[in-house]
């Protein structure tokens, strides 16, 4: 019988500890996820959400509008924008970029223009008017 109680109470006993072992994972799991929402909110404080609305008034469709992403420095294809209509693009912006690089394809991915827009001040928007007649010959940039 006493071996019997013996056997028992190191099996409650083996069973408490490792049930204690579990609860250190999990404070372990939650202080990463701390870390994790620390850095997001970094990351945050350095960008702004944005949005660049580019309208197309050329008298021509765009093949393809591409934007440079300032932290990767890569080339995005953003969409096809038809003549007389326009394409919003959302994204978080460094708050230290001034200038978001462009560029337009016809509709057979020839390179048609390159170019940069100021804009600097930048809060919430950016509205980039591409217009021209049968090409894009002027460009306008309203900030918000």
């Amino acid at each position: 019988m006493k071996n019997r109680i013996v056997i028992f109470t190191l099996l409650i006993l083996l069973l408490s500890l490792a049930g204690c072992e579990k609860n250190e994972e999990v404070r372990d799991i939650n202080i990463e996820n701390h870390y994790e929402e620390d850095l997001a909110l970094i990351k945050s404080e350095n960008s702004i959400p944005v949005k660049f609305v580019f309208v197309n008034v050329s008298g021509i469709d765009i093949g393809m509008l591409s934007i440079i992403d300032p932290s990767s420095k890569e080339q995005m294809n953003v969409a096809p924008v038809d003549n007389n209509s326009s394409i919003e693009v959302g994204a978080n912006w460094p708050k230290e970029e001034t200038k978001i690089y462009w560029a337009l394809y016809n509709k057979d991915g020839e390179l048609c223009i390159e170019g940069n827009s100021d804009i600097t001040g930048i809060k919430e928007s950016a509205t980039i008017v591409l217009s021209g007649d049968g090409n894009v010959t002027d460009i306008d940039v309203q900030v918000n």
